[in-house]
């Protein structure tokens, strides 16, 4: 979403050639159990094209694109886990050093855990992360959206009972999504994560 530098697109040919497969941290699975779809709260409208950098990146990440069947609702919001939401959030913000990438479609490239990247990158290495930890993947949603200002910007939501926790390279804390003054413009689905819709009603977020 913004030149790609030099050492980013041989970073990218050498994972694509690598296939980095998912790992969880064994015992975590039964920590964050899914609940049930109703306690959604953003709705899917209609299906639209996934961005064609998540293509490419399905293809170069394909375990990090699929589900793990545990069902399509969200987790519970409990000190445990925002403990650790805070701890990806910080740390991963931390690791990757801020790139600006070119504004066309083929500049914009989605990798895990770059030495630099821009926020879709953050936003995919914080939902790996989030994946290992346990948290099952239907509460896991990569998001598009757009800044108060009208820029291009990918965010990771957490989807819990408490509302959708964003995960954002812009600021060190957790927001819900009802305070963060961001647009939605599409998001992953929660069932499939290669399929995306457009929000249904509503897409500003407002702190009101």
């Amino acid at each position: 979403m913004s030149p790609v530098l030099p050492f980013k697109t041989l970073l990218f040919v050498s994972m694509i050639a690598a296939g980095p497969a998912f790992a969880r941290e064994p015992g975590t699975a039964a920590r964050w159990a899914s609940l049930p779809p109703d306690k959604a709260t953003v709705r899917a409208g209609a299906p639209t094209l996934a961005p064609f950098a998540h293509v490419v990146f399905c293809k170069s990440y394909p375990a990090e694109c699929r589900t793990d069947g545990r069902g399509s609702g969200p987790v519970r919001l409990t000190a445990e886990l925002k403990a650790l939401l805070n701890e990806v959030n910080l740390r991963v913000n931390r690791s990757i050093r801020p790139v600006a990438e070119g504004s066309g479609p083929l500049d914009d490239v989605w990798l895990l855990s770059p030495e630099g990247g821009d926020c879709d990158d953050y936003a995919v290495t914080k939902r790996r992360e989030l994946a290992r930890a346990g948290l099952p993947v239907s509460a896991l949603q990569l998001r598009v959206v757009q800044t108060p200002a009208g820029e291009g910007h990918a965010v990771l939501a957490v989807r819990t009972d408490r509302g959708d926790m964003i995960l954002d390279n812009l600021t060190g804390r957790i927001l819900e999504w009802s305070d963060t003054r961001l647009t939605l413009v599409k998001f992953q689905s929660a069932t499939d994560p290669r399929r995306w819709f457009r929000p249904h009603g509503n897409t500003v977020a407002s702190i009101d």
